[in-house]
């Protein structure tokens, strides 16, 4: 097994993110639209100067969940339905970490590093605190302001193993269609955060849709506890 550094990561995720009160069942809605669509989009929300772009954290697993529960900080603006990635392969795509500035040194015009310009003040003045470094973030911003999404590339992450199947349930059912060259009536692969660490594990774990043999999405259960669980289709 490979050695893990418990302060470093070689994954950031994109986690999606609610502009309501955090619903976990709309949440999983929002997260399964975006992949029916199959891109994710950059957005202009608390960024300075208005500047698209998406965004990501390196923060290891570890600083994401205590003791099997998720972090209620960080976990408090965003919800536990994400997208992960390589740093290399968003790294090879123009993006990378962001800057932690005050906002008195934001250069609007300065286009090669204000889109990764992130508001900084550890000191309350004013009600200007400003300090979200504990967020580790990486952004980029994608060519057409969209990012595509391929299974060969991200692996999608659950808060608990009850979700993943909900997803790869409503995958199944999805492509039903006998129109659709992927029918997903497969055995499906969830495994847990904590054992994805090991590069001989995750390296393996990749499928290519439309593969008959194979679901094409690799799943990661982040095997949280006191998480609400998906609502039951009736029959």
């Amino acid at each position: 097994m490979a050695y893990t550094r418990l302060d470093h990561s070689d994954c950031i995720i994109h986690f999606t993110r609610d502009t309501e009160k955090w619903d976990l069942q709309k949440s999983y809605q929002i997260f399964y639209s975006i992949i029916q669509q199959g891109i994710l989009k950059a957005t202009t929300t608390k960024r300075l100067g208005n500047i698209p772009s998406l965004c990501f954290t390196e923060a290891p697993y570890n600083c994401l969940t205590e003791n099997c529960n998720l972090n209620q900080k960080y976990f408090k603006r965003y919800s536990p339905f994400g997208f992960q990635f390589t740093k290399k392969y968003i790294y090879r795509l123009g993006g990378l970490p962001v800057i932690y500035s005050p906002t008195d040194q934001f250069e609007e015009k300065n286009t090669l590093t204000n889109w990764r310009t992130v508001s900084y003040d550890p000191i309350k003045k004013s009600g200007n605190f400003r300090d979200y470094t504990w967020e580790r973030e990486w952004r980029i911003k994608p060519k057409n302001n969209e990012l595509k999404l391929d299974p060969n590339d991200v692996k999608l992450i659950f808060p608990t193993e009850e979700w993943a199947m909900k997803f790869r349930n409503d995958h199944d059912a999805f492509h039903e269609d006998p129109s659709c060259n992927c029918h997903c009536s497969r055995d499906c692969d969830i495994i847990t955060y904590d054992r994805f660490h090991s590069k001989e594990e995750h390296e393996s774990l990749v499928g290519t849709c439309p593969n008959p043999d194979k679901f094409p999405w690799l799943l990661l259960n982040m095997n949280c506890k006191n998480i609400e669980s998906p609502e039951v289709d009736e029959v």
